[in-house]
C-alpha cells in the first residue's frame, strides 16, 4: 500500500532498535537494570518483526496497516518510557505515578501517590517481563495468522466508486451534513451527533482522494473542511480527534500519491504537540464561559496561549505531553501495584458490557452507559470517590491483565493480533480503490490506538462500519443487488 523510500525505511527501523541500547551504559554497574533493558530493547525488536514484513514484503497485498500502526503504539507507549530519563530511571519521562514535582494522577494525594512512586528495580523487571510475555504472544498470533488465513479472499469492490462525479456528490452531502452539525445545528441527536466522527474521517479520505487525483491549482481548498472542522474541536477544548483525523488525512495521502513526505509529517507532529501544550489552560478557561461563541473561543485560545508564556510553563507542559504519552504504562505501574496483592481480578467484569455496544441506544431505550473508566479510577483510588465524571482511561492490554492477570495478557494479546490480522485482510484494499482504502485506514485508525478498554474501541466498530457503508451502498444500489453473486463467484 505505501511506497516508502528504503533509505527513509531503514532509518525508522534503526531508530527504533538502537535508540535504547544508547541508554545502556547508564545501568552497567547494576546487573538486575541491565538486564532490564536487554529485556525492553528484545521487545522493540520483536514488535518491528510486523512492522518489516509490512512495509517490506506485503505492499502487493494492499493489507490495512492496523497491525505495524499497533506495534509502534506499543513501543512509544510502553517501552520508550524506559529510555528516557536523566540521573534515575522514570525521572523525567515517567516516574511511576509521581514525577519529581509531585505531579500525580487526578484525586490521588502526594502521600498516597508513593505507594508506587518507590523504584523498587525488582518491580520494574517485573512489569518488563510481562510486556515481553505480551509481546511474544502477539507476534506468535501474528505469525499464526499470516499461516492460517493469508488465503482468505473477501471481494468488496461493490462499495467501490468509480464515478469520480458520485464522489463530489457524496462529498458535498458529508461537508453540509457535518458543518451543520458543528456550527449551525447544536442540539443532541443521538445518531445524528454520534455519527459526526465517522463521517468526518469519511469525509476527509474523500478530500483527499479527489485532491490527489484532480490537477487544477484550487484542488487545495479541499483540504479547507478538513481544516476547519480540526481548528473547531482544537478551539473547543479537544486534541485527540483532530490529532487522528489530521495523520489520518496525511496517512491517506501518502496511500493514494504512493509518496512519503517525511518532512510534513514531523512538521504536522510539532504543530500538534505545540496545540497540545495549551489545551489544559484552555479547558479551564472555557470553564469559565458559559455558551461562548466561536470568535469568544478563539479569544479564549489567545489568552490560553498568553497565560502560558507569561507564566513561562512550557517546560512542565512539554513534561505533561511526555507523560500523557506514557500513560499506559504508568497505568500498568499502578494496576501491577495493586493487583492481585491488594485488588483481586476482575474476572471479565469489564467486557460485560461489549455485548450490549452492538445494539444501538435507539433500539434500546435503557442501554446501560459505559462507566468502566470511572469504575476503574476509583477502584485503584486514582480518582476520588465522589468523582462520577472523570474517566482513567484503561487501555486494552492493562485491562486484559485487570481481569486476568497473565493468563490474560498470554490469551488476550493472542487473540488481538488474530483479530487485527483479519480486520486487515477482509479490509485489503486493490491498487485504484478509493474507498475501500478510506474504510481500511479508518478502521486501523481506530483500533490501533489502544488507549480506552475493549467496549469502548470495539464496540460500535460495526455500526460505524454500517454507517459509513449506507452512503456508499445508495450510490452503488445496481452494485449492491449484485453482492450476494459477486461473493459466490469468488
Amino acid at each position: 500500500m505505501f511506497n516508502i523510500k528504503q533509505n527513509i525505511f531503514i532509518l525508522f527501523i534503526s531508530f527504533l532498535i538502537i535508540f535504547l541500547p544508547l541508554q545502556l551504559f547508564v545501568f552497567l554497574d547494576n546487573t538486575l537494570l541491565f538486564s532490564t533493558f536487554i529485556k525492553a530493547e528484545i521487545i522493540v525488536i520483536l514488535m518491528c518483526i510486523p512492522i518489516i514484513y509490512y512495509f517490506r514484503f506485503s505492499n502487493s497485498k494492499y493489507e490495512a496497516p492496523l497491525i505495524p500502526l499497533f506495534c509502534i503504539y506499543f513501543i512509544i507507549s510502553f517501552i520508550f518510557p524506559f529510555g528516557f530519563f536523566e540521573e534515575e530511571i522514570f525521572n523525567t519521562y515517567v516516574k511511576l505515578c509521581m514525577n519529581k514535582d509531585n505531579i500525580v494522577p487526578s484525586g490521588l494525594s502526594v502521600l498516597e501517590a508513593k505507594f508506587c512512586n518507590y523504584k523498587d528495580d525488582l518491580f520494574i523487571d517485573d512489569i518488563v517481563n510481562k510486556l515481553l510475555i505480551t509481546s511474544i504472544s502477539f507476534l506468535i498470533g501474528y505469525l499464526v495468522s499470516r499461516k492460517m488465513f493469508s488465503s482468505i479472499n473477501i471481494n468488496l469492490d461493490f462499495l467501490e466508486i468509480e464515478e469520480l462525479k458520485k464522489i463530489k456528490i457524496l462529498l458535498i452531502f458529508l461537508i453540509i451534513v457535518i458543518l451543520a452539525k458543528k456550527f449551525i445545528y447544536t442540539g443532541y441527536i443521538p445518531i445524528y451527533t454520534q455519527s459526526i466522527i465517522p463521517l468526518s474521517y469519511l469525509m476527509s479520505g474523500l478530500c483527499i482522494y479527489v485532491l490527489t487525483r484532480e490537477s487544477s491549482k484550487l484542488r487545495f481548498i479541499l483540504l479547507l473542511p478538513i481544516l476547519i472542522i480540526i481548528i473547531k474541536d482544537i478551539i473547543d477544548g479537544y486534541i485527540s480527534f483532530p490529532v487522528l483525523l489530521s495523520f489520518f488525512s496525511l496517512t491517506l495521502y501518502c496511500v493514494f500519491k504512493k509518496k512519503f513526505p517525511i518532512l510534513f509529517i514531523f512538521i504536522l507532529f510539532i504543530l500538534m504537540n505545540i496545540a497540545h501544550l495549551f489545551k489544559y489552560e484552555h479547558r479551564k478557561n472555557l470553564q469559565s464561559y458559559q455558551n461562548s461563541s466561536n470568535s469568544e473561543k478563539f479569544s479564549i485560545y489567545k489568552n490560553s496561549i498568553n497565560s502560558i508564556i507569561s507564566q513561562n510553563s512550557f517546560k512542565n507542559n512539554i513534561q505533561n505531553n511526555l507523560q500523557r504519552i506514557s500513560h499506559p504504562l504508568n497505568s500498568f505501574a499502578i494496576i501491577k501495584k495493586r493487583t492481585p496483592a491488594e485488588i483481586p481480578f476482575w474476572n471479565g467484569y469489564s467486557y460485560k458490557l461489549l455485548v450490549s455496544k452492538v445494539i444501538p441506544r435507539i433500539l434500546w431505550k435503557d442501554k446501560p452507559s459505559d462507566t468502566i473508566g470511572n469504575q476503574v479510577g476509583k477502584r485503584y483510588r486514582v480518582l476520588n470517590p465522589s468523582d462520577n465524571k472523570t474517566s482513567w482511561n484503561l487501555p486494552v492490554i492493562n485491562e486484559f491483565y485487570v481481569n486476568f492477570g497473565n493468563t490474560g495478557l498470554i490469551i488476550g494479546t493472542f487473540l488481538l493480533s488474530i483479530f487485527m490480522y483479519l480486520i486487515s485482510v477482509i479490509f485489503k484494499s486493490s491498487k485504484n480503490s478509493n474507498i475501500l482504502t478510506i474504510f481500511s485506514i479508518y478502521i486501523s485508525f481506530k483500533l490501533f490506538f489502544l488507549e480506552s478498554h475493549l467496549s469502548m474501541v470495539f464496540g460500535n466498530l460495526i455500526q460505524n462500519i454500517a454507517l459509513l457503508s449506507i452512503p456508499i451502498i445508495v450510490l452503488n444500489y445496481k452494485k449492491f443487488k449484485n453482492v450476494k453473486s459477486i461473493i459466490s463467484i469468488r
